[in-house]
């Protein structure tokens, strides 16, 4: 394995992520505490295995990391919206149905990933590239990328919607926590836009 020092930010990103974890699962009495704290777990399994991924030195061991990643990838948007649905007071719509529904086209894309090695209908024609000295998995966009971009953008404008409405009415404490909150959901947005449109933000990201 190598250290590329680009993957230092994922695993401080993976570290806090375990860290608020840690703290949510200590206030199980807060509305939307617990699924906050699952909600943290998928950012951290997606972030320490993305610096896992970089830290690969073979196609094989990246793309293994790549699928333990991709847990936290496809999961954390049903997790965020659960969150708010839950934080907003509209928990009570979280039935064993609705939460089957929410998350089947999670277990259908997490299959078809796993077995992507042989239909490449997520990652097609994946290699390995040396970019700026760090050892990167590149791949073309598959037959499912794009759907599955889409459908994690419309769960998490659904959640983002909901704190909007509920910001017109919420307590001032409320408030600046919805707006952090939304401040989070836009710089998501923003680097998702630039990933989609292969815009770079650093040299060092190329790739």
């Amino acid at each position: 394995m190598h250290f590329p020092a680009i993957l230092i930010p994922f695993f401080v990103a993976g570290g806090l992520s375990l860290v608020f974890v840690y703290f949510a699962d200590r206030h199980t009495s807060t509305p939307g505490a617990r699924s906050f704290a699952v909600f943290m777990l998928s950012m951290a399994i997606y972030c320490l295995g993305y610096g896992m991924e970089l830290s690969s030195p073979d196609l094989a061991t990246a793309l293994f990391w790549n699928n333990i990643q991709y847990i936290g990838i496809l999961s954390f948007p049903n997790l965020y919206l659960i969150f708010v649905l839950q934080y907003t007071g509209r928990g009570r719509i979280l039935t064993s149905r609705n939460l089957g529904l929410l998350f089947l086209p999670v277990i259908f894309f997490y299959i078809v990933k796993l077995l992507d090695g042989q239909l490449q209908w997520v990652y097609a024609a994946p290699h390995m590239e040396l970019v700026n000295g760090n050892l990167v998995l590149a791949f073309e966009w598959g037959l499912l990328y794009l759907p599955i971009s889409i459908y994690q953008i419309v769960v998490v404008t659904w959640a983002n919607i909901l704190l909007i409405r509920q910001f017109r009415y919420a307590s001032r404490v409320h408030r600046m926590q919805i707006a952090i909150m939304l401040l989070a959901a836009s710089v998501v947005y923003l680097v998702n836009l630039l990933y989609m449109l292969d815009v770079s933000l650093s040299p060092a990201l190329d790739g």
